[in-house]
């Protein structure tokens, strides 16, 4: 942001009556008000001349206690009482050559004036960047005024009060308030965008539509933790049917279980791979109609036995004279 910033310097007097064609506007160098206000520096001086005389302007107006600065907000008269139509760099500063009107030559003639206060442009650190004006005037400083800028003639302590500060505010104080105000304005941008608001949406606006995307996300959020557990039940309950019916055909120990329950949620294949390369369980293979030599029960006695034989001989329409024609332990 460029301050104008009203200065002071002793007023060359009238030569035989005449006006100065000469007035000192900018010291060289580091300088401060006479109020302890800056420090300011005139870096460089052909460059603050360029950027004075720059945008078609030919000549800088010199007016009467900065009536040109006090018309801007009061809407008052501000005639000029001369016009600086050049700008030179000497060795001590910056001077402006001065195209008196009669208006200016009567009151230099009557001594009506001490001293010439020139409104220069700086950067927040201090540094001039142009001569906007000039005034004549006794009192230095003017007020201790310091204008936002030349267009729109906002005083320091009007840009305080906008801010929220004091009207007393320091110039530091209101730049602090400043680069603030940058923070919340990019913040409100960005809120306003994951509100899918319009960045310049009042902040009611945002607030709103972030609370309803909030509700909406935890509401999604919820959703997808419930969706996770069930599917988490539903594997546990597939990984149990899975083991226990492979249990029957595989030697599971109880230790193993729970393990491959496990595995078998988070990989079915490697879980099928892991089972197969396990022991069977006796028996637990064999064809339904192959008979096993421990599920027999021996016979108690012969006479038993030969009932039993002669049952099945029936069965098949045999008798005891084939019995006898075919051999066999009951055939002898």
């Amino acid at each position: 942001m460029s301050e104008t910033i009203h200065l002071f310097t002793a007023l060359p007097p009238a030569t035989d009556g005449k006006a100065p064609e000469w007035i000192h506007l900018v010291p060289s160098g580091t300088f401060k008000c006479r109020d302890g206000r800056g420090p300011y520096r005139l870096a460089n001086p052909q460059d603050v001349i360029t950027h004075s005389m720059q945008d078609g302007r030919i000549h800088l107006p010199l007016d009467e206690n900065h009536s040109t600065d006090r018309a801007a907000t009061t809407g008052g008269s501000a005639p000029a009482i001369g016009w600086i139509d050049q700008l030179q760099a000497r060795p001590d500063g910056i001077w402006g050559r001065v195209d008196w009107n009669q208006s200016g030559k009567t009151l230099m003639a009557d001594r009506a004036y001490s001293g010439v206060s020139p409104a220069i442009g700086t950067t927040p650190d201090g540094v001039v960047t142009r001569i906007a004006r000039a005034s004549l005037t006794n009192l230095p400083n003017l007020t201790l005024t310091s204008l936002h800028n030349q267009e729109t003639g906002m005083k320091l302590e009007d840009i305080a009060r906008a801010l929220g500060l004091s009207a007393t505010a320091t110039m530091d104080e209101v730049m602090a308030a400043l680069k603030r105000a940058r923070g919340f304005i990019s913040t409100h941008t960005a809120l306003a965008e994951l509100a899918r608001a319009d960045s310049d949406a009042p902040a009611e606006q945002i607030v709103s539509g972030l609370r309803v995307r909030m509700l909406s996300e935890d509401a999604h959020t919820q959703r997808i933790k419930t969706l996770e557990t069930e599917n988490a039940d539903l594997r546990q309950k597939a990984a149990d049917a899975f083991i226990s019916a492979a249990a029957a055909k595989k030697v599971i120990s109880a230790e193993l279980k729970p393990e491959l329950v496990t595995l078998h949620m988070q990989n079915p294949k490697a879980a099928d791979l892991w089972i197969k390369s396990l022991p069977d369980v006796p028996g637990a293979n064999a064809p339904a109609d192959t008979l096993h030599l421990h599920t027999q029960k021996p016979p108690t006695s012969d006479d038993q036995q030969d009932a039993e034989t002669a049952s099945v001989m029936a069965d098949f329409g045999l008798t005891a004279e084939d019995a006898k024609k075919y051999g066999g332990k009951h055939g002898a």
